[in-house]
């Protein structure tokens, strides 16, 4: 069961009980862009969330923001064209 939020044109899915988790939903399609404006709006959401994923797309590797992180595991390979894959 989840919870969807609509704050800055970005839908996010809201999942937990006890620990309340926010996403963007087409996580791998949406960068995170005003991520400021989005805090902000989940702070002020009648839906309270305890943390707010997303990520940073490759081949970006420096975080660009203060919060606290987690590395993850990504497996990758540049696809130029069919012929090239």
């Amino acid at each position: 069961m989840f919870d969807e939020v609509q704050i800055h044109n970005k839908r996010l899915i809201v999942t937990g009980r006890l620990v309340r988790t926010a996403r963007i939903e087409q996580v791998w399609y949406y960068d995170v862009e005003e991520l400021e404006r989005i805090v902000e709006g989940l702070r002020q959401n009648s839906i309270k969330v305890d943390i707010f994923t997303f990520w940073q797309r490759l081949p970006e590797s420096t975080p660009r923001y203060k919060y606290r992180m987690e590395w993850d595991d990504i497996a990758a390979l540049p696809v130029k064209s069919y012929d090239y894959w």
